[in-house]
Formats: structure tokens, C-alpha cells, sequence
């Protein structure tokens, strides 16, 4: 098998297993309500499940090192977690502690199962643009939709399914990863055996919270999508028809952002295109809350915006401190993010019992990404350690524009 058939099949693997991997951030608002009657617990705390998906980076300045020293070897750690967390899930719908423990497994498993396929994508020989991050993107855009339509539409005992939903989650990832496995086994990529834990003097430089702060604004943006879109719809009166077309219009804009957005990363710049989508988020957060009209408006919007967030930032990391320290790098921001993502993700759900709506939780989230936005771009004098992205911005930094 050569190089480019190993690519290829990387990229189609990549697609499938990332959108599996991310049901519990991306697609948690199909099984909610479903959850929610099984477990018998309330909004605030069903919220706790998706919140242990972002919990799991908590261990990614850890993480983060041993995946770049041994990729390989990291694969199949969290390909048998992912597995056997999956399967002790369909046993225990109906038990709330239970459920939790094996949503912790699970969300570290496959933290450490989709770092792994992100190391290749960046450090393989020929990899490492923006474009290469393209199945990623795409697997998060249509998550939501490839498991809502067959749930939303054809479930009628919901609570009764989620068994299956869950067992069958188990064995397509222990397929996936296999395929992975066989995909880059044999593929030429940096190696970086002297990967070291970076957080404790890392987080010490304003670069660090620049990171940090623009990761958590597209890593929560499309965890509360996931997670409140039905809820956000039945608020103004919608069915199941409504849950699915504010799916489609969010997935149908966030495709076209992809393609958007990653052309503009690579050929102007991975920074600039990520404050660019936090913007589209900003005002589509304020759209949101003001009726089912602009709830679609609004999705689109922040789907379009939200398109940018995993190409341009895995490159513009990659590019500046070199694609084989990708993971460190992206560990060590991910062990604060988890935290102040999982909390706030959390305090969405209460805020909704509280006030009836999501006025508060969507109108303070597009002020703090206004922070955000003004944070990260204020940064001067960057250097590249190696660049294959944002030609024109080093190009003009060089001088030859």
C-alpha cells in the first residue's frame, strides 16, 4: 500500500471515527431527553455527562507527550478504554453513577484515541495544512446530524434503545480503530522522542492564554450546540422537524465555513481566520435567544463561524512551535480548558432552569469570545518554527509582500 492510499484511507477513518468519538459533545442533545428519563435526573445534572468529555483533557498536559513519544502505542490504549467505555454504557442506562463512571472512561479513552489520529494528520510526511484537517472538521459538522435523524426520526421507545445506541457505538469504534491502526502503521512521520511536560513553564507566557482562550471559545461553541439544540427549539415551540432543520441549516454552513476557512488559513492566515469565525459566533449568540426565526439565523451564522476553529488552530500550533510537538502543546492547553469548559458548559443547563431561556448563558458567552478575540489578535512579534500554513502572513512578516 502506498503513501497516498494510506492518506486517503487515514482521512476517510479519521471522518468516521472522530464523529463517533464526539457523539458526547456534539450529538449529546439526541440521547438527552432519552437519558434524562432512564437515569431520572434532571437538566443540571445530565449536563454532567457531556461535561466529563471536556473533563478528560484535564489529563492533557500528561497525555499530550506520551501520545507524541509513541503514537502507535497510545492507539491502542485508547481504542480498548473507548471500547469497553461504550459497551459499560449500554449496560447502565438506568443507573445514573454508573453511567457517569463509564462516560469518564469513555472521555478519556477517547481523548487519547483522537489525539492520536490529530498527531498524524499534523506530523506525517506531506501533512500538516489546513486541508488535512478537513475530515476532522467535516466529522464534527455532521455529527449531530448522522445520529438525530435516525434517533429523532425513528426511535419510539427512546429510553429502550439507548442499549443499542450505545453497544453499537462500541463496536464501530473497535472497527475504526483498527482501520487507523492499518492506516499508519507504515507512514512516515516526525518523530519526537524527547516529548517532555511543558505546562508548568509554558503557562507562564501570554502566548499559552492566548491559545487557551481562543480554543475554549470553538471547543464550548460547539459542545453547547450539541448539547442544548433541542431544548433550544422546544423552548419556541418546535418539534422534531424543527430539532432537525436547525441541524441541517447549522451543518449545512458550518460544511461550506470548512472549506471557507481553511482556504483562508492556508493561503492568508491560521490566526486571522480564527478570530474571523469567533466573530460570525459572537453574532450568532446574540441571534440565538430571539425566537425560532432568528434561532436559525443564528445557527447559521455560528456554524459558519465555528468552521474555522480545528483546522486553523491544530496548524497555527503546529506551525509555530513545530508539528511534532502538536499534542504537548495542544495537552497542555487542554488541562485548564477542560475544567472552565466543563463548568460553564454545565452552568448553561442551569441557567436554562433558572431564567426559562438561554438569554443569559448565549448573550454572556458572545461577550466573553468579544474578550477572546481582542486577547488573541493583540499578540505581536510571532515567530514559526515551521511554517506550511498563513503564506501571505509570513510572507509580508519576511518581507517579500
Amino acid at each position: 500500500m502506498g503513501d497516498m492510499a494510506r492518506k486517503i484511507i487515514l482521512y476517510v477513518d479519521t471522518f468516521f471515527l472522530v464523529t463517533v468519538l464526539y457523539f458526547m459533545k456534539r450529538s449529546f442533545g439526541t440521547v438527552e431527553g432519552m437519558l434524562k428519563v432512564s437515569l431520572g435526573v434532571k437538566e443540571g445534572l445530565v449536563t454532567l455527562i457531556p461535561a466529563m468529555f471536556l473533563l478528560a483533557f484535564l489529563l492533557g498536559s500528561v497525555l499530550g507527550p506520551r501520545i507524541d513519544r509513541k503514537p502507535i502505542r497510545w492507539l491502542f490504549v485508547g481504542l480498548i478504554g473507548t471500547v469497553v467505555g461504550f459497551a459499560g454504557c449500554s449496560f447502565s442506562v438506568y443507573h445514573f453513577f454508573a453511567f457517569l463512571f463509564f462516560s469518564a472512561l469513555t472521555a478519556v479513552s477517547s481523548s487519547a484515541l483522537y489525539y492520536v489520529s490529530n498527531s498524524f494528520l499534523a506530523r506525517a510526511d506531506g501533512l500538516g495544512r489546513t486541508w488535512d484537517f478537513l475530515s476532522d472538521g467535516l466529522s464534527r459538522t455532521f455529527a449531530p446530524v448522522i445520529f438525530a435523524i435516525p434517533v429523532v426520526l425513528f426511535v419510539t421507545k427512546e429510553e429502550e434503545n439507548l442499549f443499542w445506541i450505545f453497544m453499537s457505538l462500541s463496536v464501530i469504534v473497535a472497527f475504526l480503530g483498527v482501520f487507523l491502526y492499518l492506516s499508519v502503521r507504515n507512514l512516515p512521520y516526525k518523530k519526537n522522542s524527547s516529548a517532555r511536560f511543558i505546562l508548568h513553564w509554558w503557562i507562564k507566557k501570554r502566548d499559552y492564554w492566548g491559545n487557551l482562550l481562543i480554543g475554549l471559545a470553538y471547543e464550548l461553541t460547539g459542545a453547547i450546540i450539541g448539547t442544548h439544540y433541542r431544548t433550544l427549539s422546544k423552548g419556541f415551540g418546535g418539534g422534531k422537524k424543527e430539532d432537525i432543520s436547525l441541524l441541517l441549516v447549522f451543518c449545512a454552513c458550518s460544511f461550506v465555513g470548512r472549506f471557507f476557512w481553511i482556504t483562508f488559513g492556508h493561503k492568508i492566515s491560521t490566526r486571522l481566520g480564527l478570530v474571523g469565525g469567533a466573530a460570525f459566533m459572537v453574532l450568532g449568540f446574540l441571534l440565538m435567544p430571539l425566537g425560532l426565526t432568528n434561532a436559525y439565523l443564528g445557527m447559521a451564522i455560528v456554524g459558519f463561524g465555528a468552521a474555522s476553529g480545528i483546522a486553523n488552530h491544530r496548524c497555527y500550533v503546529g506551525d509555530r512551535y513545530g508539528q511534532e510537538q502538536l499534542i504537548s502543546r495542544v495537552g497542555s492547553i487542554g488541562t485548564p480548558q477542560c475544567v472552565i469548559s466543563a463548568a460553564m458548559l454545565s452552568s448553561t443547563g442551569w441557567l436554562y432552569q433558572f431564567f426559562g431561556n438561554f438569554k443569559m448563558a448565549f448573550w454572556g458567552w458572545a461577550v466573553f469570545i468579544v474578550f477572546i478575540i481582542v486577547f488573541f489578535i493583540s499578540e505581536r512579534n510571532i515567530e514559526w518554527a515551521s511554517p506550511k500554513n498563513s503564506k501571505m502572513e509570513i510572507l509580508r512578516k519576511e518581507g517579500s509582500l
